[in-house]
């Protein structure tokens, strides 16, 4: 209808903490694996209009958390004395819940979805060595897949976890040898 209102949902952002555990075998080899939390902080919310019922406009609401653990394989590449870059890819073992409602004058109704899903992983990071052992860290991940569809009374879902995420972080080597120039060894003991 003409006199009816419609605005786009807004699209979800969030927020992830994590942890990770690296491997590098032979200053090159790459084996990543560790624990993510991502949850919605932002979005998820708008207007739009009910098809099945004289077309008027209902509220929506939806949220989304995901925990993961993710497993990659790649190269890890030296450059200089203290920046490393690296490339990785694999999949990621996903639990995750979504919930929406919609709500109008004559409509409320709501549902929470959870289930498993598998999304391929890619991973690129950037490390500046700040002390021997002690980096710190940029990433950008992209998480690319979806669960089955999930049948909740008469509702359905499909879990789309496709996006990108970016971290900064501090990360820490365990016995890790790496060469720094005399001038740089200076430099890092006054510190």
């Amino acid at each position: 209808k003409e006199d009816q209102s419609a605005k786009k949902v807004d699209p979800l952002m969030g927020a992830f903490t994590g942890f990770y555990f690296r491997n590098i075998i032979k200053d090159y080899l790459l084996i990543r694996t560790g624990a993510n939390f991502t949850y919605s902080v932002w979005g998820g919310s708008g207007v739009t209009v009910d098809n099945t019922n004289n077309e008027n406009a209902m509220d929506v609401k939806y949220t989304m958390w995901i925990a993961d653990i993710p497993l990659t394989l790649g190269i890890s590449i030296p450059f200089w004395y203290d920046v490393r870059i690296s490339f990785s890819a694999g999949v990621s073992f996903a639990y995750a819940s979504l919930s929406n409602s919609f709500k109008s004058d004559e409509v409320d109704q709501s549902a929470e979805f959870t289930g498993w899903a598998f999304p391929m992983v890619m991973i690129l990071t950037g490390e500046y060595f700040v002390y021997k052992n002690v980096v710190m860290n940029a990433s950008l991940m992209y998480y690319k897949g979806a669960s089955e569809i999930i049948i909740k009374n008469s509702d359905y879902a499909r879990l789309d976890l496709t996006g990108y995420r970016v971290g900064f972080g501090m990360s820490y080597y365990f016995d890790y040898k790496i060469k720094f120039r005399k001038r740089d060894v200076e430099i890092l003991e006054k510190l």
